[in-house]
């Protein structure tokens, strides 16, 4: 009896830290891996309601391959202040919060935004992605 009492403890304590959500209700999480990120808005049960994957990587990489055939030109490496937030809040009592990330290539600026919308109670009522590209300078020939 005492094995099992163990076990279950044991068991019940892996399902706390193994959890499967970066944020618990009504948040947004955002996960790096290489140069995707994917942003995901929870739901007040803790269920994912909104999921976008976005590229960081420059698209546009025409006048790169022109000079080099190596990708790792057109890979990404984060500004020296890659991210903010801010937070405005609305007269019923909701709020609206806006963050940015930005990422440098070696041909252009890449900004991604997304703008969360919660109620006065906290759930998350809305989330818009966007990404936009612009060059950092034109490539000399």
């Amino acid at each position: 009896m005492n094995r099992f009492l163990i076990l279950f403890i044991l068991l019940s304590g892996c399902l706390a830290t193994c959890s499967v959500y970066a944020c618990s209700s009504n948040c947004v999480d955002v996960q790096m891996s290489g140069n995707i990120m994917t942003v995901t808005g929870y739901n007040a049960k803790g269920e994912a309601v909104y999921i976008k994957t976005v590229s960081i990587a420059a698209t546009d990489s025409s006048s790169i391959n022109a000079l080099s055939t190596s990708d790792e030109l057109a890979s990404s490496t984060s500004t020296g202040s890659d991210s903010s937030s801010s937070t405005t809040m609305l007269a019923n009592g909701g709020k609206v919060v806006a963050t940015t990330y930005s990422f440098t290539t070696t041909t252009s600026i890449v900004i991604v935004t997304f703008t969360a919308i919660y109620d006065a109670s906290g759930n998350l009522l809305s989330l818009d992605v966007d990404r936009k590209e612009y060059s950092r300078f034109e490539m000399a020939r």
